[in-house]
């Protein structure tokens, strides 16, 4: 361990009443942590500056057992959001980017319940995400999802469903757009047709091949289209131009009558 971060540990202390602190982990300040003891950390892990991190027991009358666990290495950037009343779990060695957020609830939206911010909060299901697994800037992973190991979420993204491992998604839906190929060793594009996560691969084609498609069939039918009009133009003026060969022979014949009659 390096002398700065034996100070880091120093000037931030695991956080009061904590579940469980790894060895070596650092919450940087400023920094707020609700419900504690329900949040556990493993050992080598570093949350940047200004994260927020929450577990909600109650919220305005209702009750929770939610459970926050972040494995072993994992680095966070600034401005996490990690909030649950259920359960979230970050497998060993993730990677997220700054403003990262995560969360298995929701505010309740009944207009018949009165204002949201009134309303309990609902929970669609735990948040998984596996290990190794890479956020992008401003991620966002909501309630309900699993996300496999090794798995790549591209920046902006919303992730609203479950993918598997070594998946490679963006967007908002976030969709599918690479697999990685552990026997040839690299991230493939994922075409029409794999079948993988039963009808993503349709749904999920990569944005660039979508523009690249529509480009190419925009250019064929233009020059489809050019096509016609030549042959059309074409057409009249063959047209013309016998017209105006019948017109030419019809006036020489009326130059030749005069000349017969003078005979």
């Amino acid at each position: 361990m390096g002398l700065r971060r034996k100070l880091k540990l120093i000037m931030h202390p695991a956080p009061m009443g904590v579940g469980r602190w790894g060895d070596s982990s650092l919450v940087l300040r400023p920094r707020r942590v609700r419900g504690a003891r329900r949040v556990e950390i493993g050992s080598g892990v570093t949350i940047d500056k200004h994260g927020w991190i929450a577990a909600y027991e109650s919220y305005q009358g209702h009750r929770y057992e939610p459970l926050i666990l972040i494995g072993d290495g994992v680095t966070i950037g600034r401005y996490l959001c990690l909030t649950a009343i259920n359960r979230v779990e970050i497998g060993a060695n993730c990677l997220f980017s700054e403003y990262v957020y995560i969360s298995d609830h929701f505010h309740g939206t009944d207009p018949l319940q009165g204002p949201p911010v009134l309303q309990g909060l609902e929970s669609k299901g735990p948040v998984l995400i596996g290990e190794s697994t890479f956020l992008g800037y401003r991620a966002c992973v909501l309630p309900g999802v699993s996300l496999g190991k090794h798995c790549v979420v591209g920046a902006n993204a919303v992730v609203t469903r479950s993918f598997p491992d070594f998946s490679m998604i963006a967007g908002a839906p976030a969709r599918l757009i690479k697999r990685y190929v552990v026997g040839k060793r690299k991230w493939e594009v994922v075409s029409i047709g794999d079948g993988l996560d039963g009808g993503l691969a349709r749904s999920s084609e990569s944005p660039v091949t979508q523009t690249l498609e529509a480009e190419r069939v925009s250019l064929s039918d233009r020059n489809a289209d050019q096509a016609r009009k030549r042959s059309v133009a074409g057409t009249i003026g063959e047209g013309a131009a016998e017209g105006e060969l019948r017109q030419g022979g019809s006036d020489m014949q009326h130059l030749d009558e005069p000349k017969q009659a003078a005979r």
